[in-house]
Order: structure tokens, then sequence, then C-alpha cells
């Protein structure tokens, strides 16, 4: 839960580095206003200045708006991938300190693990993160929620699951497809206007939208497994880590709460 915390404060440098690109965007266009506001003749080399000017700014406000569409699209990536780390690692402790969860899981410890491993609680730990990370991959963010509503969570909005399942799935089409979408995106996700072939690009108010989606996860989830194992307050913060994205302004810069 601090690492989600942590990785979540070190995200918010990615807005500090796409703020960096509109404030230079803004700043060239003004250098270029001013040059235009110039009294000049109409000769073929003033005329060609201002041909290059308008020219470099074309091109600088390409590249600068390229930098931030994908400095924001990445943290759609790395927001999602880290909620998905801490919901294995709560699985993890829970599971530490009730064997119970994994009864069912059917898994075997092989020989080489075994003569490896350097105690039995290593051994363990190893089978539990195992357990969690074939937990997430059965049925994506609509599978957790069912599964943590059968164990005794309550408060997932009702649209939550499609919700985290079209940024997972933006994850997948960025790591694997450079942002690509195919046709089973689109028929996952109609909704998103796009059709397969075309590239994904995100705004800012797309990362407001995962966090608050984020948010919506992490609050009664971990208010559910404090209060079904205890022992895990000890180690991890007193209040709900979900209150640390409080902060979320218009423009999608997080604060901490």
């Amino acid at each position: 839960m601090l690492a989600f915390l942590e990785n979540l404060n070190q995200v918010t440098h990615f807005v500090s580095i796409g703020k960096r690109e509109v404030d230079l965007i803004e700043k060239e266009a003004i250098r270029l206003k001013a040059f235009l506001s110039k009294p000049r003749g109409t000769t073929k080399a003033e005329t060609a200045s201002v041909i290059r000017a308008a020219q470099r700014f074309a091109d600088a406000h390409t590249n600068r708006v390229g930098r931030y569409k994908t400095v924001t699209l990445w943290q759609l990536v790395i927001l999602i991938t880290c909620l998905e780390a801490y919901l294995q690692d709560v699985l993890v402790a829970a599971a530490s300190v009730d064997p119970e969860l994994m009864s069912d899981s059917e898994q075997n410890a092989h020989y080489v693990d075994v003569v490896a491993a350097a105690s039995l609680e290593e051994l363990a730990k190893g089978m539990r993160v195992r357990w969690a990370r074939n937990w997430l991959r059965n049925g994506g963010p609509h599978g957790w929620i069912k599964r943590l509503k059968k164990m005794g969570a309550r408060g997932f909005p009702s649209d939550l699951g499609d919700r985290l399942a079209l940024w997972r799935d933006v994850r997948h089409a960025v790591v694997h497809a450079a942002g690509v979408i195919d046709e089973a995106f689109v028929k996952r996700h109609p909704t998103v206007g796009k059709k397969a072939g075309d590239r994904l690009s995100a705004a800012s108010s797309d990362v407001k939208k995962l966090i608050e989606a984020t948010k919506d996860f992490l609050d009664p989830t971990e208010e559910f497994f404090l209060k079904r194992y205890p022992a895990l307050i000890y180690t991890a913060p007193p209040e709900p880590v979900a209150r640390g994205l409080a902060g979320v302004d218009k423009s999608g810069t997080v604060t901490r709460g």
C-alpha cells in the first residue's frame, strides 16, 4: 500500500514533464506572435524569414504535442500497472494470515523450488505470489470485483469493472502494439470511438478518469481487507491509502491528500 502511494507520487513527475511541453508551446507562440507583429516589407528575403519562422513553430509544436501525448498515455500505463501490483500485494499479505484463501488453488511446490528455498516461509511466499498472479489473470477487473464481492467486499460502483477494463486494455495496446488498437479492442470498448488500426492518444482528463476509477476500487478493497484481517493493520497505514488520491485538480494533476 505504501509502495502504491510512493509510485503514485512519482507518476506526478510525468505531469510536470507534460506541463513543461505545454508551457514551451505557449512561449514559442508568444515569440512567433511578437515576430509577426513587427513591421516589415514584402521583399523575398523578408517573406522567406516569415515562412521559416512559421515552419520552425509548426515543427516545434508538432514535436512538443507528440511528447505531451506520449507522456500522458504512459501515465495511464503506469497507473493501471501500479493498481494491479497493489492488489497482488494485498492478496499475498491476506493469504499469509488466512491460508484458507488459497485452499482451492491446487498449487504444488516443485522439487527445485523446495531445495532452492532458504526457508519454509520463503517457499510459502513464492506460492502465495503465484496464486495471487493467477487470481489477477482470471477475468480481469470484472473478475476481480466479482470475486471480491463474493468474499464480502462492498461499495464498488456498478460501472467500475468496465472503466478499469478499458485502461487495462489501453495498457496492453500500448505495451504490445505501440498504442495501435485491434478489432478485439474496438468490440470491447465501442464507446471509445476508434476503429481497428487507429493509434491511441490520451489527455489529462483521461488520467483523471483513471485516478477516479482507482480510488473507487481502492477504498472499498482496502476497507474490506483491513476489517477482515486486522493483523494487516500493523503493516499498513491506519487509513485507506486511497485517501491519498483525494487531491486531483481539474488538469489531472495529483496532489497528496
